[in-house]
């Protein structure tokens, strides 16, 4: 994957859950999402802790990509819930003024 699949990924991971309108697809889209991330990151942090090899460069660059995968799917959520609460204030302003 070159670094134009790498944004086209993070891009995915930050647009999808924004544009969701449902909750139980979100929850669905982000698990899917998000159980491999944990899978991998279980998996970093198990060999971390059982040798005490440091790795490679090229396993520093690998964690680089995951992290950014993990921040993309971490915003893209952020911005659903914020985009939850800007829905609900304005849904609720609509309700409350005059006709």
């Amino acid at each position: 994957m070159g670094m134009s699949g790498l944004v086209i990924c993070c891009l995915v991971l930050v647009v999808v859950p924004v544009f969701l309108t449902r909750w139980s697809w979100f929850w669905s889209i982000c698990g899917i999402f998000a159980t491999p991330l944990v899978i991998i990151w279980g998996q970093h942090f198990y060999v971390q802790m059982i040798s005490p090899d440091t790795g490679s460069p090229g396993s520093s660059l690998g964690m680089g990509v995951l992290v950014l995968l993990t921040l993309s799917l971490a915003v893209g959520m952020a911005l659903r819930y914020v985009r939850w609460v800007v829905d609900l204030l304005t849904s609720d302003s609509k309700r409350v003024s005059p006709p």
